[in-house]
């Protein structure tokens, strides 16, 4: 009984979007996982708090694996400490969208859903703040980042940027996609769309998987403190925004350092 957990994390993660999903909600390798399900291995204690904060997984797997560990009594307050701003629901909607919407239309979707839901929970409007998510390229043996989605207080929703921009190399997502992690800033070099006259706080988080880079999530506001106040949980939005992403998608970050050192 004592081992049961590992069982049920197993039945849970067969679903290879939901194996995907944990990977990326403990920044773990698959391997990892499968270690813990077959008995190979066990989770160091700091996974362990994790997988009880995990809103994708499921009360009864939580309540077993915290038997297990003793931690009856810690559910709740890890649950609290590391997703008591991001809802559940929010994962269930990406998970049914990475099952059941064409690879055309889920980048879309997954990124409507984390922009949309992080406007409200971390109050976009009060704080008249601005989300871009850009995806990056390797193009004639140079580094491009061109803006794809934008989400402003001004319009209030999410919206796919029809002509894209590219960022120039002395901006934060460009250097966050460069060096291969988060930025936080203070200046208003962060993106053409927005006037820079206006940008008090930014921060920039790339969209990883494995050392491997997508693009950028960037995050920029006309109010000075709200980058730095909400920093961890856009921390944990920007590996939601990851699973938007096709494998395909990634790029080597160090073939990105090579590729930026041998721009003309």
């Amino acid at each position: 009984m004592r081992e049961n957990w590992r069982d049920m994390l197993g039945n849970i993660v067969a679903d290879d979007k939901r194996h995907k999903m944990l990977e990326a909600e403990l920044n773990i390798s698959a391997i990892t996982i499968d270690r813990w399900i077959s008995g190979e291995s066990n989770p160091r204690m700091n996974n362990v708090r994790a997988l009880l904060a995990a809103a994708s997984l499921e009360n009864d797997f939580k309540k077993c694996l915290a038997q297990a560990y003793h931690m009856e009594s810690n559910v709740d307050e890890a649950q609290d400490q590391y997703t008591r701003e991001i809802s559940g629901i929010l994962y269930d909607s990406i998970l049914r969208d990475l099952a059941t919407r064409a690879d055309t239309l889920r980048t879309w979707g997954v990124i409507a859903l984390c922009l949309n839901d992080m406007a409200v929970r971390l109050e976009a409007q009060a704080y008249r703040a601005h989300y871009i998510v850009s995806q990056c390229y390797s193009q004639q043996n140079k580094l491009l980042l061109k803006e794809r989605y934008i989400f402003s207080h001004t319009s209030r929703t999410t919206q796919r940027i029809l002509t894209d921009s590219y960022l120039h190399s002395e901006t934060l997502p460009f250097i966050a996609v460069s060096v291969g992690h988060d930025i936080l800033g203070q200046d208003g070099r962060v993106t053409n769309q927005i006037g820079v006259e206006h940008i008090k706080s930014s921060a920039a988080f790339p969209l990883l998987r494995f050392g491997s880079v997508a693009g950028c999530f960037t995050v920029c506001s006309e109010e000075s403190s709200y980058a730095s106040l909400f920093y961890r949980y856009f921390e944990k939005y920007s590996v939601l925004l990851s699973l938007a992403f096709a494998d395909n998608d990634f790029l080597s970050i160090a073939e990105l350092l090579d590729t930026d050192n041998n721009k003309e």
